[in-house]
This record gives structure tokens, sequence and C-alpha cells, in this order.
């Protein structure tokens, strides 16, 4: 990922977590409906959260599973910093401040990878290239949850879901500094077609695909090894 993207989310973190609910719709259904559905039924799975930031959607899962054993990496050290901060009771968490696009797991094996608003920062061959090493790092019926920006590819309902976000976003937090970073941010924003991240994901190897939520660009996809 480019430095700028890195840059961008260190100068957000501070305020990051108190912000989220202003930027996005449907914010509780968007981060839990993932989790809730997966089939893991153990107590303490192996998790693995790519492009953690400040562990929002790693909080989600502390939720359904206490014991778990989680890592979570990202090169925006200061959102990490802040993660740190929030679980900071949690002895076992792993926390690895790199580029997760370019990272070398060896040979470490998650039951659940999951991440939540990153992977739209890449490019066409960069998500491809992300959705095989996720699934080289999940043991067979291991599960992979993605919420994110996906859009639908066609033009006019694409526009249509950008105009509505924005006015969202607008009306949470009205004109000014903070909705002016927001317009920035999205001119890093590179989200693809859902049905993209479908076939991408069963040429890797996945089995079981579905989106399992879906509110204007804001989509969560689900995929079994």
């Amino acid at each position: 990922m480019g430095e700028q993207v890195k840059d961008q989310f260190n100068i957000l973190s501070s305020d990051y977590d108190a912000r989220r609910r202003l930027l996005i719709p449907r914010f509780d259904d968007f981060y839990k409906t993932g989790i809730e559905l997966l089939a893991y039924e153990g107590p303490a799975p192996r998790v693995l959260d790519i492009g953690a930031g400040t562990g929002i959607l790693t909080e989600v899962l502390f939720d359904r599973y206490p014991g778990a054993k989680v890592t979570l990496i990202d090169f925006a050290d200061q959102m990490l910093d802040v993660a740190k901060e929030k679980f900071k009771d949690i002895a076992d968490i792993r926390f690895i401040a790199e580029d997760y696009s370019t990272y070398d797991f060896g040979s470490e094996k998650y039951d659940i990878v999951i991440s939540a608003l990153s992977i739209h920062h890449l490019d066409h061959s960069g998500v491809k290239d992300i959705y095989k090493k996720v699934y080289d790092l999940l043991p067979d019926g291991g599960e992979f949850i993605n919420a994110d920006l996906a859009n639908s590819g066609i033009p006019g309902i694409d526009a249509k879901y950008d105009a509505l976000w924005t006015a969202f976003v607008l009306k949470n937090i009205g004109e000014g500094e903070h909705f002016d970073r927001f317009m920035k941010n999205k001119e890093v924003d590179n989200p693809l077609p859902t049905l993209n991240h479908f076939l991408w994901l069963r040429e890797v190897g996945f089995t079981g695909i579905e989106c399992v939520f879906r509110y204007y660009n804001f989509s969560v996809i689900y995929g079994k090894k």
C-alpha cells in the first residue's frame, strides 16, 4: 500500500473510533453481521485481523469469542498504538506494524481471517494477491470476513451510493475541516464491484462465498475454505 494511505490513517488515529459511527451508515450491522455468522464453534479461535487499524472489528470479535488468540497487523503504527491501549488487559494478543500485503507470515495458520475497510485501498492485482494469501493462511474449513467498500459496477447505481453516503456524512458532521478530510480520504479509495470479489475468491479456491450484508457501498463478504 502507498505511503499516502499510511499517512492519512496515522493522521486520523487520535479520533478514529469516535468518528466511525458518523461516517459509516448502519455501523453495528456492518461490523457485527459477518462475526455473528461465523461457523467456528470453539472457544479460542486463532484470528488474524488484516488492516486492523484501531481494532474495531477485533473488538466485535472478542464479544463473540472472548478467548480468541488474535494477531492484528497494520502498517499505520499510530492506529495500532490505539489498539494496543484498547486491548492492554488481554494477554494472548499480538500486534504487527507491517504492510500485510507484503508481510511474510511463514507457516502460520489461522482459523479465521477478518478485515474491515482496508482491502479496497489495493489495486486489482493486490486484491487478488491478498485473497490468495488469506486462503493459504487458513486451514480447511477456515473462514474469511471482508467488511469493506464495494460497488455495483453500474455507474448510475454507484453514483447514487456515493451521493447517499456523502449526504449521510454531511448531515452528521456538517461542513468544515472534518468533512473536507472525509472527502480527501475518499480520493485514495478504490472500491471494486462485489462480483469481482466473488470471482477472485472462487478463483483462489474459496467455495462458500456470500455477501452477508450490504448497505449503499458497504458490503460484508464471507468466504469459507
